[in-house]
């Protein structure tokens, strides 16, 4: 079965190294060696090792105390059958060429090494050597840390004949020298299962972290590290000639050297791999996960897996009949030529693989995922996946049929395919991100279907070849931002929820394939859903027609509609074979909008007209807009309502302030005392929350205020006070399009009251400055920038208020009158950034006069030690002389001769006063009242809550 690409290597499935064999021959060379070493001379041992005792179970040694020189027991028939080490008082170093344990039998036996605190170190021979021979088993568990120097020296040698082999160990191996393993097993017949817990360390050529080799089954389990060093140097290899190979592994394997894989199984049955490992190799023909298996293969990667050299898959997986499985959902990383992410290949049988994590294989020749399978092959993506150059994200070659189904994002390297599939039946079902060429076909016309479904997006480059192209979802020719033409070999068919973005570059001078991305069908095209158009570059034109999409077959409307901005009046026209999309720009003439969202189109639209200057991206973020709603809430973004909103704040603040200093009260039992004025210190503190509702003309915003005052008032005489105040505010608001502002405000005052009996006349003068940082974000269509600018604000008032108190203590009754009049100036400045919506906001001044009916109603009762409790509650109305505030500004990087626009701020003229208070009054005349306000309007509250203290003097 021929593959789809001819730079992929001629036979992939299975090695073609011949160092690869060299090693698997040295290797079996070094276990004839150590089988014929531990058979040699089996004479049956009467008495256990010098040092070790037998106890109750005369088939039991025990080695404790001092094994310094080492541990032997050549034990050929018996009488021992288990050999147990522990509770040692020194390191096991024997002299060179003494392993520091060696047991062997033709029984079956048990090895059992606790080194504990201590350690075994040999030279030139293995630390641990154990085998059972004829039919025995051996079972072998090992607890310590060993370390080898030496060709041959490995850290556990464990073997037998026939018998099964179980080998468990935990600890340290560090092994020094060519052929040397940290973990070798091997039996001729038997099954061989493994337990490998800890750090394995080789230090040269053809020296494996764990190499098991039988013709039966094997099982190992790898939990640790492992780290090789030298030229095929593997870090777990098992192979077995007659059986099935099962490795599952977690931890870390590193390998730095060619021909040096990180996992490797080969199995006459099935081989399988189970991988939570992070595995590093960096030589040629060094592969993460080798799998082989002749009846079938497969591997399972939830680690990271990297490779550096050429001819290093990330998992590389076949089988010479039988299926063939492999799955990611972790990290794989390749950056060699020929070095595929993950390649499956099954002879005679079905490939698969599945992907839930990230892969990108960038070197050239490199397949993001490669399957091959002669019954068939399946790719499912739910990750990313990205292919090296002259190859293809996803590579998928089959006899019989080919079927990927995309959830992730699929993207090609660097002049190659995202999908390449070479088969006489294939289809593709795409609900997530495909980016780049598809080519579909068994080596000469397009085959299969391609279903783009809701949801999913085809970023198309220069083709996509397959029978059908069917779109329920998006195609971008070249990415939304690109122009680009493609060729679409087939039919085309876009139903009711297709869409197909158009992008638009109207300056471009490079010819009709420069302008505008288009569709070239070579068959027939039938368009339901929409053709979305966006713009690259402001247009210099302000009418344009551009050719969308050619069908040879024939071309259908079948209710094709369009998205665009209202901005470029775009629309779509069928002429023959052709679709035809046309714009006539006018940034004013759009529909509905408000006064401010007018005044600020209108300004843009001189701005266009003018040749749009620094203001560039902001047009095009408009004409990128995809309907009226979205370009009315741009319009807002660029507005600079904020600030009169901070304007009508400070409005609000200082009316605050003057009403604090009117209050400065005394005890007393008759009516006329409700309203006396006293002298006194006082200090307040107040929160206030206003909220500005969104109308079909402001924008709508919230502001959250903290205002602290303090003051005096003094007696004149017995009828007149003299008061003064000052008072700072700090306050953070934000409106409907995220603007925000960061206020503080500061203000000081007089009052002079006039107060004889139950009548009250006073009047304020008060004034101060405010400064507000503003920030403003702004995103639509593509444009995204950041405005900032400090304002800052003076202001005075004059105010004065008249009240009369009736009735009796019992319960009273206060009408008020308070009339102000307030001037407020902005000065002008202009902002930072914006990225062209950057705005020089001009001076503005506004005088408010203000009039507030209100009438108060309380009572009083005196608590036993002569303390006053006063109660009450207020409501009434205020009512503002002008309720517009005008801002002028304009773009700061407009071209010459646009001048600046003129928005209007509206606040409620009318609003209703409600409140709700609780005066203490003590006999020293010291006071604290905790008091609540409101003002209410059609689309703005505000809400207030204060306490006051003040010391009578």
């Amino acid at each position: 079965m021929a593959h789809a690409r001819t730079h992929l290597p001629v036979d992939r499935s299975l090695p073609n190294d011949a160092s690869q064999h060299i090693t698997r021959i040295t290797g079996l060379a070094g276990i004839c060696c150590a089988l014929i070493a531990l058979n040699a001379s089996p004479a049956a041992a009467q008495v256990p090792p010098a040092g070790c005792h037998v106890g109750s179970d005369p088939s039991i040694a025990n080695c404790t105390g001092n094994h310094s020189a080492g541990i032997a027991l050549n034990n050929g028939s018996g009488p021992f059958e288990t050999l147990n080490v522990f509770a040692l008082t020194s390191n096991i170093t024997p002299a060179s060429g003494t392993a520091g344990i060696f047991f062997s039998s033709d029984t079956n036996i048990v090895l059992d090494v606790a080194l504990g605190s201590h350690s075994i170190s040999t030279t030139n021979i293995s630390g641990i050597e154990v085998g059972a021979f004829n039919t025995g088993s051996l079972d072998t568990s090992i607890a310590g840390n060993i370390a080898t120097n030496g060709v041959f020296a490995h850290g556990v040698l464990a073997n037998t004949i026939d018998g099964d082999l179980s080998l468990n160990y935990a600890g340290t191996i560090s092994v020094l020298g060519n052929n040397s393993d940290a973990v070798r097993a091997s039996s001729a017949t038997g099954a061989i299962a493994l337990n490998i817990a800890g750090s394995l360390t080789t230090a040269g050529d053809d020296s494996f972290g764990i190499l098991t080799t039988t013709q039966s089954d094997i099982y190992i389990n790898m939990a640790g590290r492992i780290s090789t060093a030298g030229i095929a140097s593997v870090g777990l290899k098992a192979e077995t000639s007659g059986g099935s190979a099962f490795v599952n592994a977690a931890g870390a394997i590193t390998t730095t050297n060619i021909d040096a894989v990180g996992i490797f199984v080969e199995a006459a049955n099935i081989a399988f791999v189970i991988s939570d490992t992070v595995i590093s190799t960096k030589g040629d023909n060094a592969q993460g996960i080798f799998v082989s298996g002749q009846q079938g293969a497969g591997a399972i990667s939830t680690g990271n897996i990297t490779t550096a050299g050429d001819y290093s898959a990330g998992i590389w997986a076949v089988a010479t009949s039988g299926d063939v499985a492999v799955a990611n959902s972790g990290s794989i990383i390749t950056t060699g030529d020929s070095s595929d992410g993950m390649y499956a290949f099954a002879a005679t049988g079905m490939a698969a693989a599945v992907n839930a994590g990230t892969i990108a294989a960038t070197g050239p020749g490199s397949a993001g995922i490669f399957v091959s399978g002669d019954a068939g092959a399946i790719v499912l993506n739910s990750g990313s996946i990205v292919g090296g150059p002259c190859c293809a994200a996803v590579m998928m070659d089959s006899a019989t049929e080919a079927q990927l189904i995309n959830f992730g994002t699929i993207t090609a390297g660097d002049g190659g395919y995202a999908i390449d599939v070479f088969s006489p039946a294939a289809s593709i079902q795409n609900f997530g991100t495909i980016t780049g060429d598809i080519t579909m076909s068994d080596g000469g016309a397009p085959v299969g279907d391609i279903a783009n479904l809701a949801g999913g997006v085809l970023n198309t480059a220069n083709m996509v070849m397959a029978a059908t192209l069917n779109n329920d979802g998006t195609i971008a020719p070249g990415g939304r931002g690109n122009i680009q033409t493609t060729l679409v070999g087939g039919d085309l068919v876009q139903t009711t929820t297709g869409v197909y973005a158009v992008d638009l570059d109207p300056n471009a001078t490079g010819g009709p394939l420069t302008t505008n991305d288009a569709l070239g069908v070579t068959g027939s095209a039938v368009l339901a859903g929409k053709v979305e158009a966006r713009f690259i570059s402001v247009p210099l034109a302000a009418a344009q027609t551009f050719t969308i999409l050619s069908a040879l077959g024939g071309l259908t409307d079948d209710g094709l509609g369009l998205i665009a901005s209202p901005v470029a009046r775009a629309a779509l026209e069928f002429v023959g074979d052709n679709l035809l999309l046309s714009y006539s720009i006018d940034f004013a003439d759009v529909g509905v909008l408000n006064p401010n969202q007018r005044a600020i189109a209108r300004n843009l639209q001189s701005v266009f007209q003018a040749g749009s200057g620094g203001v560039a991206p902001v047009l095009l973020g408009l004409l990128n807009t995809g309907d009226i709603d979205a370009y009315r809430n741009a319009l807002d973004q660029l507005s600079p309502e904020l600030y009169t909103d901070a304007q009508i704040a400070t409005l609000y603040a200082n009316l605050a302030f003057a009403n604090s200093m009117l209050s400065c009260r005394v005890n007393g039992s008759d009516t006329a005392s409700i309203i006396r004025e006293g002298q006194c210190l006082w200090a307040s503190a107040s929160a206030r929350f206003l909220n500005s509702s969104t109308t079909r003309d402001q924008i709508g915003y919230q502001e959250t205020a903290g205002l602290f005052t303090a003051g005096v008032q003094v007696a004149l005489n017995d009828v007149w006070r003299l008061g003064f105040a000052g008072g700072f505010q700090q306050s953070s608001s934000s409106s409907a399009t995220n603007a925000t502002s960061d206020g503080m405000l500061g203000q000081a005052g007089v009052a002079l009251k006039y107060n004889p009996g139950s009548l009250l006349l006073a009047a304020t003068l008060s004034g101060g400055g405010a400064s507000y940082d503003t920030t403003r974000p702004m995103a639509f269509g593509g444009f995204a920038a950041t405005a900032e600018g400090t304002a800052d604000y003076g202001f005075i008032n004059g105010g004065v208020r008249a009240a009369y108190v009736f009735g009796s203590p019992d319960l009273f009754w206060k009408p008020i009158l308070d009339m102000n009049l307030t001037h407020i100036a902005l000065d002008g400045f202009t902002e930072n950034g914006g990225g062209g919506a950057g705005l020089t906001v001009h001076s503005a001044s506004q005088t408010v006069f203000s009039i507030a009916p209100t009438v108060e109603v309380g009572s009083e009762f005196w608590l036993s030690n002569g303390t006053l409790v006063r109660p009450l509650v207020r409501g009434g109305a205020i009512w503002y002389s002008d309720d517009d505030f005008a801002l002028s500004a304009g773009f700061t990087q407009a071209p010459d001769g646009v001048g600046p626009f003129t928005i209007m701020t509206r606040q409620d003229q009318a609003m209703g006063i409600v409140g709700a208070g609780l005066e203490v009054i003590n006999a020293d005349n010291d006071t604290l009242r905790i008091n609540y306000d409101a003002q209410l309007g059609e689309a703005t509250q505000i809400h207030s809550i204060g306490i006051r203290g003040s010391a009578s003097f």
